[in-house]
């Protein structure tokens, strides 16, 4: 089951458990799945939805609503370390083959998805290209 329809599942869920604060962060949500011109979104899509939604939230600073943001942390994907982008780009990425460093982001993108954030990876790439690991 995708991440989508464990939504509209957990929704149901809430509804039928009286838990009015679940039920509304998730229509918010469901509402925010159907601004764009597809039905189905992709895992990644709806990540970025909720990431993008919960950053609208907390940069309300206090008056951010915690239990709207505790609702939506449960389908957030936490971010891959630091530790394993760097071990993945030192056994996957030969620089030798690209014509710049900063390409092999799009090669651990496309591995991670959603849970490798670009600036930490360029971090990365740049120390590494920096000791010579090209």
């Amino acid at each position: 089951m995708g991440l989508q329809q464990q939504i509209t599942q957990d929704m149901r869920d809430a509804l039928k458990a009286g838990d009015t604060d679940k039920v509304s962060t998730l229509r918010f949500i469901m509402g925010e799945f159907t601004r764009g011109l597809k039905t189905e979104l992709e895992d990644d899509e709806v990540v970025r939805i909720l990431r993008k939604t919960m950053a609208n939230e907390l940069s309300l600073g206090p008056k951010a609503d915690q239990s709207f943001v505790k609702v939506l942390e449960q389908y957030v994907t936490k971010q891959a370390d630091r530790e394993a982008i760097q071990s993945w780009i030192e056994e996957n990425v030969d620089f030798s083959k690209l014509k710049s460093p900063k390409q092999a982001v799009g090669l651990v993108k496309k591995h991670f998805g959603e849970t490798a954030n670009s600036q930490v990876v360029l971090e990365i790439i740049s120390d590494l290209t920096d000791r010579g690991l090209e």
